[in-house]
């Protein structure tokens, strides 16, 4: 099962890949690469419910590993979406500030 998941991870990281070269500018490419993850961790979700584990340590090896991996992909592209979907037009210095409090707020967390 390991090498499956491997595979779909991988294609998963071709997938997004893909999106950021087609796409324009960073918060198309943001939409669009939470979209294909999303896509991909239903899949991930569908064989893990089909799947029945050899045993605990598979389990447990696969929810401490192999999943985070996917989800890790999934919030920094919602992450960056948030953050460039509020990003204030106008001058750099509005801009520059914005992300600077961005910034803060996620090492405050």
């Amino acid at each position: 099962m390991l090498a499956f998941v491997d595979d779909l991870y991988d294609k998963m990281t071709e997938s997004v890949n893909q999106e950021l070269v087609e796409q324009e500018n960073v918060l198309q490419q943001a939409e669009h690469a939470c979209h294909v993850v999303g896509e991909y961790m239903l899949e991930l979700k569908q064989l893990i419910l089909a799947h029945v584990f050899q045993d605990n340590d598979e389990e447990i090896y696969f929810f401490k590993e192999e999943k985070p991996r996917f989800l890790n992909e999934f919030i920094y592209y919602s992450e960056l979406f948030y953050i460039e979907s509020n990003m204030p037009v106008g001058k750099d210095e509005l801009q520059k500030g914005y992300l600077e409090r961005n910034l803060v707020y996620s090492q405050a967390m």
